[in-house]
């Protein structure tokens, strides 16, 4: 009946891993929802997990911050780790898109 919409270009974990133009790290996942009133973002871990320590990059059209993760929450509970599938929420500095992509930076980047 046509082409299907998009084109029938591939999405989804073939180009998960892969990072934008100009940001180096792994691709963790994506920020589902922002909280300006507590500066708080929720991100669904697509291809790996998270621990308090390491450092990651929020990248989107209009965003780009890079900050050390002091804590995690699952289901507004502290957590020292999260794992890939889970969605976590954290304290941002900034505001944060939904979208927005969220990549792990490793220490020698």
């Amino acid at each position: 009946m046509g082409k299907p919409i998009g084109g029938g270009q591939q999405t989804g974990a073939a180009s998960a891993a892969v990072p934008s133009a100009g940001v180096n790290g792994k691709r963790l996942g994506l920020v589902t929802h922002y909280f300006p009133k507590v500066n708080a973002a929720v991100i669904k871990l697509e291809n790996d997990g998270l621990k308090v320590g390491e450092r990651i990059r929020i990248k989107g059209a209009t965003t780009d911050l890079e900050f050390d993760i002091s804590s995690l929450q699952i289901d507004r509970k502290p957590v020292e780790s999260a794992e890939k599938g889970q969605h976590i929420g954290l304290s941002v500095s900034e505001r944060v898109r939904c979208r927005d992509e969220v990549y792990k930076i490793s220490p020698t980047e």
